[in-house]
């Protein structure tokens, strides 16, 4: 991951990103974020790059099946986060790497993705209980970064 976040392609893209955040921060847009994976320490970046741009922006994160070792409070001071219990990739990382990544806080079945980890076949799978524990997350982000 180190490697990662150092490579000239990655920083580029979160320059990239950081700026196209700040036009929306610069409109007044309040924002939700919602990260899957690895895109979770692409969106702890974001925040704290908005964050420093703009102490005062109302910005909101979802956590999805995060990947890094610290989230994003929500402005109501809790952490948004929905990760399954039979994600296969993030129980391989809690054993890879223990006490960096959360625990498991939602238990669905098993379905047609063997991993459990994808975001569409899994996390959003609109037959599942991830699914609405996500809409309802990223709708309380909308409701409390709105006007």
């Amino acid at each position: 991951i180190t490697m990662l976040a150092n490579s000239p392609d990655t920083q580029a893209d979160v320059t990239a990103h950081l700026k196209k955040l700040k036009d929306y921060a610069d409109k007044g847009s309040g924002m939700v974020l919602v990260a899957h994976s690895q895109g979770n320490l692409f969106v702890n970046a974001a925040h704290d790059g908005i964050m420093a741009l703009k102490p005062t922006q109302k910005i909101e994160v979802v956590h999805v099946a995060p990947a890094a070792p610290t989230m994003r409070t929500a402005i109501n001071g809790v952490v948004d986060y929905a990760l399954a219990g039979i994600d296969l990739v993030i129980n391989a990382l809690r054993i890879i790497t223990p006490g960096q990544v959360p625990n498991a806080n939602l238990s669905i079945p098993a379905g047609a993705d063997a991993t459990g980890h994808k975001f569409v076949e899994t996390y959003m799978d609109k037959t599942r209980t991830a699914y609405d524990s996500i809409k309802s997350m990223i709708q309380a982000g909308l409701d409390r970064v709105s006007p």
